[in-house]
């Protein structure tokens, strides 16, 4: 359940990174991986 909410909260910041920066934040949310 925690690995679950986890991944969910890693996605979500993902995504909020890929919509404020554009197509760069997907780059972005590699990098941080």
């Amino acid at each position: 359940m925690g690995l679950f909410f986890t991944t969910f909260a890693l996605v979500g910041v993902s995504n909020a990174i890929n919509i404020i920066d554009g197509f760069n934040g997907l780059a972005s949310g590699v990098c941080l991986l």
